[in-house]
């Protein structure tokens, strides 16, 4: 025959359960909204370390960066490659006394920060998407 803590726990367990429930499908918007902002700024950073390993090339070439703006339905020849930015997407390149810098944003007003690089050393070849503040 059952305690009546043995009924206590089999509540709790349920009301455990059922908690679990509700938190998750609390946070479920929550995490739909930021799954969908990840998907519409993950072209431009994509983009924009593109553009950084074109500007290494080119850069290594002729030890001057390429200063541009380029939009999406756009295209530009880099380092022999052509480059066309995703849609909505614009990519600018300026010169700096050091090597270049590279930014993006999109039609929605989200921005990169500036990503620069000095052109001597090869950017990294695999963006890294999400890692700045």
């Amino acid at each position: 025959m059952p305690t009546s803590e043995s009924g206590w726990g089999r509540g709790r367990s349920i009301l455990l359960g059922v908690g679990v429930l509700v938190v998750l499908a609390v946070c479920l918007p929550l995490v739909r909204v930021l799954d969908e902002r990840t998907d519409r700024l993950r072209p431009m950073y994509v983009d924009r370390d593109t553009m950084t390993s074109l500007q290494y090339r080119h850069f290594e070439k002729h030890r001057e960066a390429l200063p541009l703006e380029v939009r999406s339905g756009e295209s530009i020849t880099v380092a022999g490659e052509r480059f066309s930015p995703s849609a909505g997407v614009v990519v600018r390149v300026r010169a700096t006394d050091e090597g270049y810098c590279v930014q993006s944003s999109n039609s929605v007003g989200d921005t990169t920060s500036w990503r620069c690089e000095s052109g001597e050393t090869d950017p990294d070849p695999e963006p890294v998407f999400g890692t700045e503040g």
